[in-house]
């Protein structure tokens, strides 16, 4: 597994980073807190140790798709359009996989109207587009598709939204169950 290594003082300045390789990353966080004792005594800073990400193609049910991986785990964005989460300020962005997992609709007439407009409701069908479940794998979908599947823990959507100063949808903070 990879992992960026960043310090950064109380501003959020990165000092220094580093990425590294570990097998055995408790043995090696065990070491590295021992050594932070010992760097600049006295100096306050703040560790971070983060899972490094990159862009993979993998395939599934015998199709390429685009993901995010960090070695172990696997986030598939199954939505038209990248998805930037913004941490801390940073961002990382999980790509579009190519493919999407919709919701079939149907809108039906009610019989009814307000002001002359006709009230309808739609009434959402099956789910296409959406790949079995696999180890060590979760997917970034719509939240129509997220309800249409209460049973699948593996299913996320973008959450908690980050706007620009105009208002606009740059990012989101977390992934939504």
């Amino acid at each position: 597994m990879k992992y960026d290594v960043n310090f950064c003082d109380l501003n959020g300045k990165v000092e220094f980073s580093w990425l590294f390789d570990s097998y055995s990353s408790a043995d090696y966080f065990a070491r590295l807190e021992c050594e932070w004792e010992w760097y600049e005594p006295g100096h306050s800073y703040v560790l971070t140790i983060t899972p490094h990400a990159w862009e993979e193609t993998r395939t599934f049910e015998g199709e390429e798709y685009k993901v995010l991986t960090d070695g172990k785990d696997t986030l598939v964005n199954l939505c038209p359009h990248d998805v930037t989460f913004v941490i801390d300020g940073a961002e990382v962005v999980v790509p579009a996989s190519g493919h999407l997992a919709r919701c079939k609709a149907s809108t039906v007439l009610t019989g009814e109207t307000f002001m002359g407009l006709p009230i309808t409701c739609t009434e959402m069908g099956e789910v296409t587009g959406l790949p079995d479940r696999y180890a060590h794998v979760a997917w970034v979908v719509s939240r129509t598709v997220r309800d249409a599947c209460p049973f699948r823990p593996d299913l996320f959507i973008p959450n908690e939204s980050v706007r620009d100063t105009s208002g606009n949808i740059v990012g989101c903070k977390s992934l939504g169950a």
